[in-house]
């Protein structure tokens, strides 16, 4: 998980220095935009992509955690099923 992680972070970097890069070469032509504005502007990004993947990781393990509770749920019944069950084999 936490190589998951940091791969993410990385890939968001590299993502994010790819973007500055296109964004500065862009804007200087325009020049209407600051050095600051655009980090702003990408920091802004980077914390959203963030906040997504920990909203999809805590989706992801809120479902496990359903699934879980699902099939425990259904070994208590089964279990408990079984055994109110009077079977009289002789």
């Amino acid at each position: 998980m936490v190589t998951e992680n940091f791969q993410f972070l990385l890939t968001n970097f590299l993502y994010g220095s790819l973007m500055h890069w296109i964004l500065a070469s862009k804007m200087k032509k325009l020049s209407f935009f600051s050095k600051w504005q655009l980090d702003q502007m990408l920091v802004f990004k980077m914390e959203h992509l963030l906040l997504l993947n920990n909203l999809i990781f805590f989706m992801i393990m809120l479902y496990l955690f359903l699934l879980l509770l699902q099939y425990l749920l259904v070994m208590l019944y089964l279990y408990y099923f079984l055994m109110n069950m009077q079977i009289d084999i002789f």
